[in-house]
């Protein structure tokens, strides 16, 4: 039975206190919303280039094990390791071809690097790990 009264007694002192606090919170509402959106926003962020990065990773990993040949042409390169991030033309052996660079997607100055080279009907020709030591 005192078990009871306790708890009512504490619901009975907490919940207007609860309630206080809501209303206390009301007239700055639209600034609450605005750093929840900045945090949701900011979570987004991190998850992208968490998932760019492991992608990079990846496409790194091929390239030093060779199994990038596995993927022969751009369309195939473009579906498992997205855009690039600079493209160009450049002749090459008298021919001119398409060269990707793929970095790490956060570091300006990314010490690994990967270039892809395709040639005018799409096909990957060569493919180079540079590092910047």
């Amino acid at each position: 039975m005192a078990m009871k009264k306790r708890t009512a007694l504490i619901i009975l002192v907490l919940f207007p206190l609860a309630g206080c606090m809501q209303v206390k919170a009301l007239p700055h509402m639209d600034e609450l919303l605005t750093l929840k959106a900045y945090s949701d926003e900011r979570d987004a962020q991190s998850k992208w280039v968490e998932g760019q990065q492991q992608i990079f990773e990846r496409l790194l990993s091929a390239v030093k094990n060779g199994s990038i040949k596995n993927f022969p042409n751009r369309d195939a390169v473009l579906a498992e390791f997205g855009r690039p991030v600079l493209t160009e033309k450049i002749e090459q052996d008298g021919q001119s071809v398409s060269r990707w660079l793929y970095r790490n997607p956060i570091q300006k100055f990314a010490i690994d690097r990967v270039l892809l080279h395709f040639s005018p009907d799409g096909r990957l020709i060569k493919f180079e790990h540079i590092t910047s030591l």
